[in-house]
């Protein structure tokens, strides 16, 4: 029999920006996600969800439950990241899939291909998003990469392709999503900046300049 429930459930899996949420995390999580950390908070003030966020943190050793600004965060340990790649993530899928099976959301919405999130999603058989960010398989193709990465590329393909509903930051990112799930509809959604910013007026130099903004790594493009 079906639980009559007050309000649809939305399930977030994604990495959370717990240093900036949460006074306990301040440091030990140093990690900006601005896109992430101003969904949270647009989202506090909403009343048609129950929204709970299920996100990876080395932080911990055990799975802890914090309830704040009208959302349930669902913190599970992350361990090793080589070990994860190299088990395609088996011990954090299950945590993931664990915990799903006690939400039972409505809506699964998935942020980014490079952790389990996505390989957790697999399974779930309600209605399910995902937000690709990475493009791993497409940087494995134009540029020699660690095996580690190979490995990830490998793991994002198979969950990418389970994925009927998703949503990329960029026309080349959809381009790279339709050449491994031609199934998939797709969307192209840039992500949002901070409410911080929205008083600034573009005033761009006279002067030709150029700004970098990512990790000098050569998979931003910085060469």
């Amino acid at each position: 029999m079906t639980l009559k429930r007050p309000r649809p459930v939305l399930a977030i899996a994604a990495d959370l920006p717990l240093g900036r949420l949460l006074t306990s995390f301040r440091n030990k999580d140093r990690r900006a996600i601005p896109w992430i950390f101003s969904l949270f908070h647009a989202l506090e003030s909403q009343e048609d969800f129950d929204i709970h966020w299920i996100t990876l943190s080395k932080a911990v050793s055990a799975a802890e439950t914090i309830r704040m600004r009208n959302q349930t965060i669902h913190i599970l340990p992350l361990g090793s990241m080589g070990k994860n790649i190299l088990t395609a993530h088996f011990l954090t899928v299950r945590r993931i899939r664990k915990t799903l099976n006690d939400i039972q959301p409505d809506l699964l919405h998935v942020w980014g291909v490079e952790q389990a999130y996505a390989l957790a999603g697999i399974a779930f058989r309600g209605k399910k998003l995902l937000s690709y960010q990475g493009a791993l398989t497409a940087y494995c193709q134009r540029a020699p990469q660690a095996f580690l990465l190979h490995m990830q590329a490998l793991w994002e393909r198979m969950a990418v392709k389970h994925y009927d509903l998703i949503t990329c930051e960029s026309p080349w990112a959809c381009d790279r999503v339709a050449e491994i799930a031609p199934q998939a509809r797709l969307s192209c959604m840039e992500y949002g900046v901070e409410p911080s910013f929205y008083h600034l007026d573009r005033s761009p130099s006279p002067e030709p300049s150029c700004l970098f903004a990512g990790t000098i790594y050569e998979l931003k493009g910085i060469s």
